[in-house]
């Protein structure tokens, strides 16, 4: 399971061997992916017709080796297959001229191909690559997702780990991988029964108890919304081999899967969900265990608490009360005699991300309903043009609700008069779907405006309406946030009205007809 390990990585002549337990648990653990059929039915077509091109894209640890490698079989004898474009069999040449070889090849030859590549690759070979049928065929995909005569582009891209759908979120990657580990007649849980009848010295005892807690459903559902929120804030990517590897982590790390899940290091799922840890959580509640278990007060309830999970999942107690705060989370939707860890519930709750998943759902899965209309309106209003307002204003706060700082020359400050609403025709017209972000509509006086928003940018929305000032620090918030206030302030110096205020004075200039009039105010 470990991204370090020999096995992680399929080659196209290495086959499993029946008797290596290495080759049996990764053999078990295998999961089939939507793009499997697709991609058999691509191999299909290659077999019926000769000389064509197959471009199986991702990124890397996506499985692409170990899909092909499965599918080589299903192939006919003029199929001939290159799992990995990155890699250059010579010394001398690089991973492109290694292409450009393979690629003259193909068009002197009789043979269908089949290439695993990186979309990264694809856009060097686009690049620096000398077959110019081949450029032509990328740079069409690349840029346009068309496809030329012969060629065939599938894409882990166009199958994301993660879908927001109008009643919740499908992780069914994730989800049936963590179910296979878990499941009962998999090699791993026989692995698993073993251990636990055998006496284990500490260090296997704890992973046993890793093992007993992951194998809970609504630990499963905590990771996975864990997983989920890190590729939202982060644009952290799920892959298969990365998976694995951070269900390794859990399983073997230093501590308690609850404490492993946040302890980062070398893992760089984890290294990610640092952020997430509950026990930075600072609430009420919260300082208040932690306090009472610093100072060694009396608490039946929790000492309840503790006799249950011993039993249940044979838990030692531990020695960092933070350690009970990861615990709590993860048993949050648990089924406990104690009920202890209700009291933590509304803590726990992710405010941000069932806030912008429902602003998303108003968006994407638009509904003409008051409902729906009554969500749109008050992200549009309280949230997002309120936000862009103060922003573009935060050197001129005196300017009132519809007026626009323009430009600011010395002591002089220029704004328009512009009127931002939502645009509900184009929210309701809009097909443009992406897995994680929205786009929202505005009328900018005259002009049409869509905004991309991401959850980074929708909490800093949130903040900048709080009083907070952005900084560097935000990453791509604050570009995106810069881009929508250009684009903005283009618009509003074309009005027909602008406002230059001194310090002591307010001046209104209008455009009538050729004339402009000026007035004091």
């Amino acid at each position: 399971m470990s991204k370090s390990s020999p096995y992680a990585v399929s080659t196209e002549n290495k086959y499993p061997d029946p008797n290596n337990l290495s080759d049996k648990v990764k053999k078990d653990l295998y999961v089939t992916m939507p793009i499997e059929q697709k991609v058999k039915e691509v191999i299909s077509l290659l077999n019926e017709q000769p000389r064509q091109v197959f471009f199986f894209c991702g990124s890397s640890g996506d499985g692409k080796s170990e899909l092909l490698v499965n599918t080589i079989d299903e192939a006919e004898e003029h199929v001939r297959f290159h799992l990995d474009a990155t890699h250059s069999f010579d010394p001398h040449e690089n991973a492109v001229q290694t292409l450009d070889k393979l690629f003259d090849e193909f068009e002197q030859g009789e043979f269908s191909l089949v290439v695993g590549i990186n979309v990264g690759m694809l856009g060097n070979y686009e690049q620096e690559g000398r077959n110019s049928l081949f450029k032509s065929a990328i740079k069409a995909y690349q840029h346009n997702k068309t496809e030329v005569a012969g060629f065939t582009f599938v894409s882990f891209e166009d199958y994301p780990k993660f879908e927001i759908t109008p009643n919740g979120v499908q992780a069914d990657f994730a989800r049936k991988v963590m179910a296979r580990i878990t499941s009962p007649d998999s090699l791993l849980f026989k692995i698993y029964q073993q251990e636990c009848a055998h006496q284990p010295d500490t260090e296997s005892q704890r992973m046993v108890i890793n093992y007993r807690l992951l194998c809970l459903p609504e630990v499963q559902d905590v990771i996975v919304e864990l997983l989920f929120k890190a590729r939202l804030v982060r644009d952290q990517f799920l892959t298969a081999r990365g998976l694995l590897d951070f269900v390794y982590h859990l399983l073997t790390g230093a501590g308690y899967l609850f404490d492993n899940l946040f302890s980062g290091g070398d893992n760089e799922l984890a290294d990610k969900l640092v952020e997430f840890d509950p026990a930075l959580l600072r609430t009420k509640v919260i300082d208040r265990f932690l306090m009472a278990e610093d100072l060694k007060l009396e608490n039946r309830q929790f000492d309840a608490f503790c006799t249950e999970v011993a039993e249940k999942y044979d838990l030692p107690s531990l020695s960092n009360p933070k350690s009970y705060i990861r615990l709590f989370n993860i048993l949050k939707n648990s089924e406990l005699e104690t009920n202890f860890t209700q009291q933590f519930q509304r803590d726990f709750i992710q405010h941000l991300l069932s806030d912008y998943l429902n602003v998303y759902r108003a968006h994407v899965f638009f509904e003409d309903t008051p409902t729906c209309r009554e969500k749109l309106k008050a992200f549009y209003n309280k949230k997002l043009i309120s936000a862009l307002r103060l922003y573009i204003n935060r050197n001129a706060p005196q300017l009132s609700n519809k007026q626009f700082l323009v430009a600011q020359l010395d002591n002089y400050k220029i704004a328009a008069q512009l009127e931002i609403k939502p645009d509900i025709a184009a929210i309701k017209a809009n097909k443009t779907v992406k897995p994680n972000t929205f786009f929202a509509h505005l009328k900018v006086g005259e002009h049409l405006l869509a905004v991309e928003v991401n959850i980074n940018l929708f909490e800093l929305l949130d903040r900048i309406n709080a009083g907070y000032r952005p900084s560097k620090n935000d990453r791509s918030a604050v570009i995106l946030l810069n881009e929508v206030a250009s684009k903005i302030a283009l618009i509003a110096r074309e009005s027909s009205e602008l406002l230059i205020s001194a310090e002591s004075a307010q001046y209104k200039f209008s455009l009538d007809d050729d004339y402009i009039e000026a007035e004091e105010l």
